[in-house]
């Protein structure tokens, strides 16, 4: 018997696994750490709105995966 695989929706991307969030907002988390850190004021804003993008993202896989579950309970 085969394990399925769990993906879920990541924005207006295709279903993604767990594991490939995780990389993707590593990256996205990563690319505006190294923009604060060299203190590029003129990125900052593009940069907010990639952190308010990825936190809007998982906010909606947070929110499926507690309905799943309550469904599973």
């Amino acid at each position: 018997m085969t394990k399925k695989v769990k993906t879920y929706p990541y924005g207006y991307d295709n279903p993604k696994t767990a594991e490939e969030i995780i990389l993707e907002v590593e990256k996205v988390i990563n690319d505006i750490g190294n923009t604060l850190t060299e203190c590029d004021g003129d990125m900052w804003m593009s940069d907010y709105r990639k952190l308010m993008d990825v936190y809007w993202r998982l906010a909606q896989t947070r929110i499926q995966i507690k309905a799943e579950q309550k469904c599973a309970a």
